[in-house]
Parts: structure tokens; C-alpha cells; sequence
């Protein structure tokens, strides 16, 4: 009777330790999820929230270090997508000054960005980035387009040219992520630019 009773009682508590990993695990790979979701998009214009999630990441990455199931393959592949989006993360951040201004005025890619450029450089563009190029090729050129030459300038407004300057910023960094200068539409995006 005794033996029968412990079969039972392991057969009720087996499902319960398996759940205990599983639990660990499926929460891992809904916290990536979401983090994922939050990262897509962002650059390194906005580093309070590129530092937000990264905070969050390394919590969540700790527990998950902590899970004593580390051989299961669901747990391997939530590990990896937790490092590959901390690295992407922390690039973010580093590559916070992408153009610099020398000395004599004309604006030039940091060091961190050529690296970077150099690296992704085999990348073609996918459908996604295509369409958000010639958007910022769109852009570039309305706004040069909007710079009245002659005549009283609205430039002469410190306000307009505070914002004139912050989107020409913009531009360079929305420029900086596309290293594809074989392209076709990145090289109109970048003569427009000029």
C-alpha cells in the first residue's frame, strides 16, 4: 500500500517541477518578446528609452541566468535572443554621436558608425528599409526644398533654425543606419542630403 501511495504522490509532484522550468522559461521568452517589440525602430536618438529597456533586459536576463534548467534547448535560444538584443541595445548607445561637425564645417561620420557601417555594409536593403529610404530621400528633399534662398528668411527666425538644424540632425542619423552605399535609393537619400 505504501509503495503505490509514493508512486502517486511522485506522479503528482513530476508535472509540478516540470512546470516550475517551463514557467521559468515561458516567462523569459514573453519578457523578450516584449522587449524586442519595444526595441524595434528605436535609434539612438532616443538612449532614455534605449536605457529603459536595457535595465529591464538585464533583470529579466538575471533570473533567467538563475533557472537551473540551462541545458534545455527553449532555454539556450531565450539566452541567445537575450544577448543579441543587449548588444543591439548597447550599440544603440554607443553610437549616440554619430555626425560631428569638423573643423571646417562640413559634417562627418564617428568612428563608431563607420565600424558599423563597414560591417553591415554586405547587407542588402529589405522591402521595410526601401520604402523607409525613399521616404527620407522624400523628406531631405522637401525640406531643402522649403529653405527660401532670396529675399527675407524665415533662417533669420533663431526658432526655425533651431529646428531646421535638429531635423538635418535627424536626417544624418536616419542616414547612418542605412550602410548600403551601392544602393541605389541610398545613394539619392545621401545626394539629397548633401
Amino acid at each position: 500500500m505504501k509503495p503505490a501511495f509514493f508512486i502517486v504522490v511522485l506522479m503528482l509532484l513530476l508535472p509540478i517541477g516540470l512546470q516550475a522550468k517551463d514557467n521559468s522559461v515561458k516567462n523569459a521568452q514573453i519578457d523578450i518578446a516584449r522587449f524586442e517589440q519595444q526595441a524595434n525602430g528605436l535609434t539612438s536618438a532616443r538612449r532614455s528609452n534605449v536605457r529603459r529597456i536595457l535595465k529591464l533586459l538585464n533583470l529579466s536576463y538575471a533570473r533567467l541566468q538563475q533557472s537551473p534548467h540551462q541545458g534545455d534547448p527553449d532555454w539556450q535560444q531565450v539566452n541567445q535572443r537575450f544577448q543579441v538584443l543587449q548588444l543591439q541595445l548597447e550599440g544603440l548607445l554607443a553610437n549616440s554621436g554619430v555626425t560631428q561637425k569638423s573643423s571646417n564645417g562640413s559634417k562627418q561620420v564617428s568612428s563608431s558608425a563607420q565600424s558599423k557601417t563597414q560591417q553591415a555594409a554586405a547587407k542588402p536593403l529589405i522591402s521595410g528599409q526601401r520604402v523607409r529610404v525613399k521616404k527620407l530621400a522624400r523628406d531631405i528633399e522637401s525640406t531643402n526644398a522649403s529653405i527660401v534662398t532670396t529675399g527675407a528668411s524665415s533662417l533669420q527666425d533663431s526658432k526655425q533654425l533651431a529646428d531646421y538644424k535638429k531635423r538635418i540632425k535627424q536626417f544624418a542619423t536616419a542616414l547612418a543606419r542605412y550602410p548600403q552605399l551601392d544602393d541605389p535609393d541610398v545613394q539619392k537619400a545621401r545626394s539629397a542630403y548633401r
